[in-house]
């Protein structure tokens, strides 16, 4: 986006573009020391986007564990540099974004990982291999 000082609130830089900030609303009955967002959230997924593809529906439930989200501010500038927002919460705020025509750009919010099982594995995980052209013998789910 050619902001030399662009940075993450966690760093605590002093950088007056946080371009990551924190969650700005908690998930409620949360214990004190968690994160802002923890446990499951509705995502509402784009058409047309390599999530959709990926999920082949329009929502979806992810499992979230993070403090931090894109700042709502820098969201158009984002976009203008060619990332695309593919996956939303339930207020519209950012959880998944892609850069469009790349093989597997893909950010998201949500973490792939916690609901990943060895006989199960995650649709994302999956989609990665595929498009690295990794097999894994043996993993359930993987068709090159």
């Amino acid at each position: 986006m050619g902001i030399a000082d662009a940075d993450s609130a966690e760093n605590d830089s002093g950088s007056r573009n946080i371009v990551i900030a924190p969650v700005l609303c908690a998930v409620p009955n949360r214990a004190q020391d968690d994160p802002k967002l923890i446990g499951a959230g509705r995502l509402a997924i784009e058409a047309g986007s390599l999530l959709h593809s990926i999920y082949g529906a329009k929502e979806t439930d992810e499992q979230y564990f993070c403090n931090y989200e894109v700042n709502p501010e820098f969201e158009v500038r984002l976009q203008t540099a060619g990332l695309r927002i593919a996956a939303r919460g339930p207020q519209g705020e950012a959880r998944g974004a892609e850069i469009p025509g790349h093989r597997f750009f893909l950010a998201t919010l949500f973490q792939p990982q916690l609901s990943s099982r060895p006989d199960r594995p995650h649709p994302v995980l999956i989609a990665f291999l595929k498009a690295s052209g990794t097999a894994i013998p043996g993993c359930v789910g993987f068709q090159s």
